[in-house]
């Protein structure tokens, strides 16, 4: 392939690479918005929930109300529990605000790059053009027909890869949280019959970890959803972090309050589960759409060399 041939080929690829680029900064700012007023309002909650912790802790008017009628702890320790989901959801919702605007830095300073590729594209085109018309050449015509489809079918791959590289790593992500919800599950069995205090840790511990892992799942999924854009396989996969919060037993004893717990541990890791097993289905389709495309440039580059050495 002479070096015309290789220039117009990668300004084919560079110009599906920006109108890709385009369609994922769209779809990014509209998230960046959502996740901005979702911020801004689980700011307030947090707020809200720290100011009723506060007026209990001050010991004022409210907390002498409780006491006397003997429910301070009690609402204490329902306070304090709200105050910490808040302040979970929080931090969880702009870590992924934070995700979303590195994504979009990424994607601009990418596309600025791309700047100006339409422009020396058609330069080259119009050159070419005029050589086949010089020429009078139904060869150099379908070369240039094959190349831009070979240029179409790279872009394509391209996509499809980066995709399935974002896809992989949020069903990794989902086994870490999977596997720290097992581990909880374990420790939350032990603790039920009688484990004691490093039982109770060790349940904890991990559920700490789950949590810190569906963040990093949802900022994953995010990250996977945009790669689809322009793909043909679409899906809306989402884990809500609530269901991860530290619960009750942590400030209640008893029997009942742990089997709650060992309760939604369950219900969380089916529903993790299912979220993989959807993923993993996208996988497959994009696997073989990958399979698809490149036999498709395979082909194509067959047939160039087939008419250059007629």
């Amino acid at each position: 392939m002479d070096v015309d041939r290789e220039q117009f080929q990668k300004l084919r690829e560079q110009i599906g690479r920006k109108a890709h680029l385009t369609s994922m900064l769209d779809n990014l700012y509209v998230q960046e918005k959502e996740q901005k007023e979702k911020v801004e309002e689980l700011r307030q909650e947090k707020e809200d929930e720290q100011k009723d912790v506060d007026r209990l802790e001050d010991r004022g008017l409210t907390a002498l109300f409780y006491s006397l009628i003997g429910k301070i702890d009690e609402k204490m320790t329902k306070e304090q529990k709200e105050a910490y989901a808040a302040s979970v959801k929080y931090d969880a919702a702009n870590q992924e605000l934070k995700a979303i605007q590195y994504h979009i830095h990424t994607y601009v300073k990418e596309l600025d790059y791309l700047k100006g590729c339409e422009a020396t594209y058609n330069k080259l085109l119009k050159a070419r053009e005029d050589e086949i018309r010089l020429r009078n050449s139904d060869k150099a015509d379908r070369l240039l027909h094959l190349d831009e489809q070979i240029s179409a079918c790279s872009s394509r791959i391209k996509e499809l890869q980066e995709a399935i590289s974002a896809g992989q790593k949020a069903a990794f992500t989902a086994d870490c949280v999977l596997s720290k919800l097992d581990n909880a599950e374990a420790w939350g069995t032990w603790d039920i019959l009688g484990g004691g205090l490093l039982s109770t840790a060790a349940k904890h511990s991990n559920l700490d970890d789950a949590q810190s892992y569906i963040t990093e799942l949802q900022m994953d999924l995010r990250h996977f959803n945009t790669e689809l854009t322009d793909i043909s396989v679409q899906t809306d996969v989402h884990v809500n972090t609530d269901d991860f919060l530290r619960f009750a037993d942590y400030f209640f004893d008893g029997i009942f309050a742990d089997l709650a717990v060992q309760k939604r541990i369950k219900q969380s890791k089916e529903q993790v589960q299912g979220i993989k097993t959807e993923i993993e289905s996208v996988l497959e389709e994009l696997e073989r759409m990958l399979d698809e495309e490149q036999h498709l440039k395979e082909t194509l580059q067959s047939e160039i060399e087939d008419v250059l050495v007629e």
